[in-house]
């Protein structure tokens, strides 16, 4: 499977400029897979203004994951969406309003799984029965959708007194990977998490702030370890050091691609401004020099050289490649979940 993390930089309160610019990273790293198969979809065989035998091969995404509340920010007081907040003019209490029903945001989840044939997932604030949610859909190609309800509000940010918490835990099977949906800070809750035996990978869109990047970072670890499972984690705020710091993590701990060292570009190896709009990271350029040059650089966590990515700060796509197969070796040479305590969740 292969999956884009879509790492926005989120304009606040602000869903059409934030579908837009999302829309707009994800067709042009989308454009950028096509190049190197040379499916275009105008038909030309021709790489343009990238060199042909500089671009490796890659397959197209099977699935796009955006931050939490990645059209508004994180709104920990639905009031200001309902446009209730005292001061919000009119037109700016109409269209929050309406961001609060998931019409305008899942048709545009629909319209985007259809276009790439892939299934799209982040949340959204939602009004629901006179309830407000932080809700994850789960949008694959043929328009239907899976949704999760955050499990555990952030109290300390005041989203407890806002919205009301899921009850379900929630697995969805996707191109053959059972997936656990999971919203920031669940990251924090292992037993929610628990692998039993039910999922291959977890996935979190998260709105996890720089003060606590390396929690964030040693959790998404954690979880793949003790899951024995991967996890892949989106987050939206920058950090001088991570740059946002979301990541693919396997099964044993290591980094399939993470956000920071793994974007940077190798001073002294220039790539054309033409070619890259946006840090895809892992790919710039697609030359295997430069990967080889940032697996180093990644490795030694030295930070020197340049960063292609959008105008914002911490705007980047990542791209990662899970390999089932090799999962279902290791957990069968080291069947650690067959060990594990039995328990009963209590609601």
């Amino acid at each position: 499977m292969v999956i884009l993390l879509v790492q926005t930089d989120i304009e606040w309160l602000s869903p059409e400029a934030n579908r837009l610019e999302a829309e707009r990273m994800i067709d042009n790293a989308v454009w950028r897979s096509a190049i190197s198969r040379g499916t275009l979809s105008n038909g030309a065989s021709e790489c343009g203004a990238v060199s042909c035998g500089a671009v490796e091969e890659e397959a197209p995404p099977d699935l796009i994951v955006l931050p939490e509340m990645f059209t508004t920010g994180f709104v920990t007081d639905p009031a200001v969406l309902a446009g209730m907040s005292a001061g919000m003019s009119l037109s700016m209490s109409v269209g929050m309003s309406s961001e609060l029903s998931p019409a305008p945001t899942l048709e545009w989840m629909r319209r985007m799984a259809a276009k790439h044939n892939a299934a799209l997932a982040g949340t959204v604030p939602v009004l629901d029965d006179g309830r407000f949610y932080n809700r994850m859909f789960f949008v694959r190609p043929d328009g239907s959708y899976t949704t999760y309800d955050k499990k555990h509000l952030f109290t300390f940010a005041g989203e407890r007194a806002g919205y009301s918490p899921g009850a379900e835990r929630v697995v969805v099977e996707w191109r053959g990977v059972r997936i656990l949906l999971q919203t920031c800070y669940d990251l924090r809750f292992p037993v929610f998490s628990r692998n039993r035996g039910d999922y291959d990978m977890i996935l979190y869109s998260a709105n996890w702030p720089n003060s606590r990047i390396e929690a964030w970072r040693t959790l998404l670890r954690a979880r793949a370890i003790e899951n024995l499972c991967y996890v892949a984690g989106v987050n939206s705020h920058p950090s001088p050091k991570c740059r946002g710091c979301s990541a693919v993590i396997n099964f044993k701990g290591g980094a399939v691609v993470e956000s920071g060292a793994a974007a940077i570009v190798p001073a002294g190896e220039p790539c054309g401004s033409g070619e890259m709009q946006y840090g895809l990271a892992g790919t710039q350029c697609g030359s295997v020099e430069m990967r080889r040059a940032r697996a180093e650089v990644f490795s030694t966590e030295v930070f020197h050289g340049e960063v292609f990515r959008a105008e914002t700060f911490n705007a980047e796509v990542l791209r990662a490649e899970v390999d089932m197969a090799e999962l279902t070796r290791f957990r069968e040479r080291f069947p650690a979940l067959d060990d594990a305590d039995p328990f009963v969740l209590a609601q």
